[in-house]
């Protein structure tokens, strides 16, 4: 994810989350904002306008929230964090005693009709897209994710199906980063 702002006193360079750097036009004080490994934003403030800069910054509020997507079937780790599985249905071979899941949202994954119509015709991404989100708009469980999502410092989304770069977890990490 990249951020570009341009203000009269500042300029933002755009730049990765691994770094983002505010320059002061007259003199080109700079403040540097680092990320590190699990987000978390590490703040370095150098010069004459550092207080300002720092109101800038707590203005701008930019410090992304992890919102990570695994397979129910890969190991759990310490840096996932709150741990949600998106899947209608129960994954094959996993014992609930032994999955390791905080909460199950049941609701939030694709109508079985979506999800049977998507199956038939993998091609149709783009229009499995536009029709999930448009299930989502109303859908109260799409509300509790959100709100989950806002109370855990990271999230993880998980989810059964094979397909690890066409699935609805991926849809729900784009949404709640957006």
């Amino acid at each position: 994810m990249y951020l570009a702002i341009a203000l009269p006193v500042f300029i933002v360079v755009a730049a990765p989350l691994s770094g983002l750097s505010v320059y002061h036009q007259p003199d080109s004080t700079k403040l540097e904002v680092k990320f590190d490994a699990n987000g978390v934003v590490i703040r370095q403030f150098r010069g004459p306008f550092a207080t300002l800069n720092r109101h800038f910054l707590n203005f701008l509020d930019y410090s992304p929230m992890p919102v990570l997507v695994k397979r129910i079937y890969e190991t759990a780790g310490p840096k996932d964090g709150y741990r949600v599985l998106v899947d209608r249905l129960w994954p094959r071979g996993i014992k609930k005693e032994s999955a390791k899941i905080d909460t199950w949202l049941k609701d939030v994954a694709p109508s079985t009709k979506l999800r049977q119509w998507f199956h038939k015709d993998r091609t149709q991404w783009a229009e499995f897209q536009k029709k999930y989100k448009q299930e989502l708009k109303d859908n109260p469980a799409w509300e509790e994710l959100q709100d989950l999502a806002k109370q855990h410092k990271t999230l993880t989304l998980l989810y059964s199906a094979k397909d690890e770069e066409r699935n609805h977890a991926l849809i729900l990490e784009k949404m709640l980063g957006a």
